[in-house]
């Protein structure tokens, strides 16, 4: 997992995102094994508050495969929504990007389209503007769970300007809790890592 925590002031992430073969151990109960872009909202520097998007194999006690996005505001608290406009093939890469829009909207877009939740739900999610803090990388609930190789490439962030910066800025860390693993293939712009 790469963490760009107090990073320059941005109004969104970007990443090609990979989905690969993977299996959530614990899906029965709930549990997951996701590759996700995180964005600071409100000005968090160590992402207290955010919006997230992503892939994702276990959603709800059900072992499926699907793209989600999910927030976490001040105002709003925690939900999360599966994407119903997108469909996670094995081997490929997906475009996700998570921005800044106005009016204290954030929104999320797999492929460059707006996500949609089969509940009718759009990804408009109310939050503060400005961000300060960039994540992407593996997340599971169990170590019993296992990714193939799987990369987030192509970072960019959006600058306060409007325009989108090739790569991250400099000065991130990379996380990584047994068993998964983590390196950079071009720092700052294609991350690699794997569970089990």
């Amino acid at each position: 997992m790469s963490r760009k925590f107090s990073t320059t002031t941005n109004e969104g992430g970007f990443a090609n995102i990979y989905v690969p073969a993977s299996g959530a151990a614990d899906y029965a109960s709930g549990g997951f094994i996701a590759n996700v872009l995180w964005v600071g909202t409100g000005g968090s520097t160590d992402l207290s508050y955010w919006v997230e998007g992503g892939y994702t194999k276990g959603w709800h006690g059900d072992a499926i495969r699907t793209f989600y996005w999910a927030r976490n505001t001040k105002a709003n608290g925690y939900a999360e929504h599966k994407v119903g406009n997108a469909t996670p093939t094995v081997g490929t890469y997906e475009p996700v990007e998570i921005q800044y829009t106005g009016s204290n909207i954030w929104s999320v877009y797999f492929n460059f389209v707006k996500a949609t939740s089969p509940d009718g739900s759009t990804a408009n999610i109310s939050a503060l503007p400005n961000s300060a803090s960039l994540e992407t990388g593996l997340e599971s609930t169990s170590s019993g769970s296992y990714s193939a190789n799987a990369w987030s490439n192509d970072l960019e962030y959006k600058t306060t300007g409007g325009s989108w910066s090739s790569q991250w800025p400099s000065g991130g860390t990379l996380v990584c809790d047994s068993p998964a693993a983590a390196s950079w293939v071009t720092t700052n712009v294609k991350l690699q890592y794997s569970e089990n």
